[in-house]
């Protein structure tokens, strides 16, 4: 009844948002119909909500930026203002379908789950090797690098142009959440405090590399997922959220943390007087995240761009036949701007979901944003399960899958990713993972699959 009551009222307030409340009446049904889904999914399954917390920040962070764009700001990298265009209530519409597709098939799978499964946990010892072992190798790395080559904090340089020789380096820097996932888990299970200052010496060595914010938030997004699903797998009931320490102390020291070293590393890198801080931060925080969404929109509603399905998986071949962001970022911007970007190596940020808008459309596009949806929330319970088994091998892999591919296809846009080698592969070995080695127990009919 109450999913039955919860989708009449998405129905109602899409409908109320887009074709009869005013665009500041809009707004605020739009607010709460995230206050209401995302609390939703919060108490219904914290398991989920765990392994799908990056997405939702992600969502709940373009929304705040559309808001704020829509307020009238002038946005830099479209060479114009912003105002109210109501593109808000459409991207949460858009993107709240997303979202149910993904709980659907995670929930499916998971109700479908035996409950009584003995979780091995001597293989805890695998796992903290692992996570130790990688830790230490990934320190030498950032020390090496940083002493071969210079820390680019303390050498005035942005990291863009300090990664431009040395990209094969770079991958230290993705590499490093997932290690942080792997040290949420074993720091569930024991409690000692070498692994909080392995985070913290993380986000110190990302600060020297003149990560102002994207890193420091990746490492610390993927302890709390590894951290909070373990407890979950731990608990009889699956229900442990945030607790009143976390929420009064460790969010507003976090905060704290992430802004002071955004402003650090604008007075070192970038020479923003203090009496631009404010300024630069505010458009910083709003600025960047909603503006793709808010020109593909425009071009869609208005008719500047037309609608073509062969733009969703086309291959990025720069300049000449840009795909996935790059296109979009094209497709909304001066072409010399975002040409002087890309030779620099910078490129604007959520993408997703304006590839599925620009390519299908508001009809079509709202079933393909269902089924891409469907194909996370699989994936998201092949996580889960890899967590439960403790297989550090196996759940390696699934990170590197969800670092490395499900969040550049679902944050970013760009979904001709999808068909990368390191993605073909990685999808081959979850589909051996379960029909060769049957490494779950999920109900089929009347049968369990066997379980390594």
């Amino acid at each position: 009844m109450k999913k039955v009551l919860l989708f009449f009222i998405f129905v109602i307030s899409v409908v109320a948002s887009n074709f009869i409340l005013t665009v500041e009446y809009a707004y605020l049904f739009s607010f709460f119909l995230i206050i209401l889904f995302v609390n939703y999914f919060y108490e219904r399954n914290k398991v989920f909500f765990f392994l799908f917390i990056f997405f939702f920040i992600s969502f709940v962070w373009t929304v705040a930026s559309l808001y704020y764009i829509e307020s009238g700001v002038y946005i830099s990298e479209q060479f114009r203002y912003g105002k109210a265009t109501n593109s808000l209530s459409r991207l949460v519409y858009f993107y709240l379908i997303f979202i149910f597709g993904v709980y659907f098939a995670f929930n499916t799978f998971f109700k479908r789950r035996k409950k009584d499964i003995q979780r091995k946990t001597y293989r805890l010892s695998q796992i903290e090797m692992f996570a130790h072992s990688a830790f230490v190798i990934l320190l030498f790395l950032y020390i090496y690098v940083g002493l071969k080559n210079g820390f680019p904090l303390l050498m005035g340089l942005k990291r863009f142009s300090y990664w431009e020789e040395l990209k094969s380096f770079q991958k230290i820097i993705f590499l490093t959440p997932i290690v942080s996932f792997f040290i949420g888990i074993a720091y569930s299970f024991t409690r000692k405090k070498i692994y909080i200052y392995e985070i913290v010496t993380f986000l110190f060595m990302l600060v020297l590399f003149s990560e102002k914010f994207t890193g420091p938030f990746l490492v610390v997004i993927y302890y709390i997922m590894g951290y909070y699903v373990n407890e979950n797998i731990k608990s009889t009931n699956n229900n442990v959220g945030f607790g009143k320490t976390f929420l009064y102390v460790y969010v507003p020291i976090l905060l704290f943390f992430l802004i002071a070293i955004v402003s650090i590393g604008y007075v070192l890198l970038s020479n923003v007087g203090s009496g631009e801080l404010f300024d630069k931060i505010l458009d910083r925080a709003l600025a960047l995240q909603g503006h793709v969404w808010y020109g593909v929109d425009d071009c869609v509603i208005n008719n500047k761009a037309k609608i073509d399905y062969t733009i969703f998986l086309r291959k990025n071949n720069e300049p000449q036949s840009p795909g996935g962001l790059v296109y979009l970022m094209y497709l909304i911007s001066k072409y010399d701007f975002i040409h002087a970007m890309r030779e620099a190596g910078v490129r604007f940020t959520n993408g997703f979901p304006a590839i599925t808008l620009i390519s299908f459309g508001y009809g079509i596009g709202s079933f393909i944003q269902f089924c891409l949806g469907t194909m996370v929330g699989t994936f998201l319970f092949y996580l889960y399960e890899k967590i439960f088994q403790l297989k550090p091998f196996r759940l390696f892999i699934a990170l590197v899958f969800f670092n490395n591919i499900i969040t550049n296809v679902f944050v970013m846009g760009e979904v001709y990713f999808i068909y990368k080698l390191l993605s073909i592969i990685s999808i081959v070995f979850f589909v051996f993972d379960f029909f060769v080695l049957k490494d779950y127990k999920i109900k089929i009919g009347n049968i369990w699959t066997l379980s390594t």
